[in-house]
């Protein structure tokens, strides 16, 4: 559609058309909104599950659980060597230099045992 023909096709439209777009937008805008917070919430809540089942678990529980998922997401697709180096590359810039290390030898073991 050009210029034109859009002009001809909206050559009827008034102010109260104006008012239900404006008032579209306004409902479009709550939805997000509440959308947002909804998903903040669900955020916060799986963070809070997730951190109460692993916070007494012995590291080799740790360790268990880390490679069960980390077969399952490569099983579904979602984990790669490049997304490992990707999860590296974003987390080693805040870890010391023993952490790093420590990093380095988990990547490997996933890439070799996932």
């Amino acid at each position: 559609m050009n210029f034109s023909e859009y002009c001809e096709q909206n050559k009827n439209f008034d102010g109260d058309d104006n008012l239900k777009i404006k008032q579209n937008n306004q409902k479009n805008a709550q939805n997000l909104q509440k959308n947002a917070q909804k998903t903040e919430n669900l955020s916060k809540n799986e963070f809070d599950n997730k951190f109460n089942k692993y916070k007494n678990m012995s590291e080799q529980q740790l360790m268990e659980e880390l490679f069960k998922e980390a077969s399952l997401q490569k099983q579904s697709g979602n984990l790669s060597a490049q997304k490992l180096a990707d999860i590296k590359k974003s987390i080693a810039p805040i870890l010391s230099a023993e952490q790093q290390k420590k990093l380095d030898q988990l990547i490997d073991m996933l890439r070799w045992n996932v």
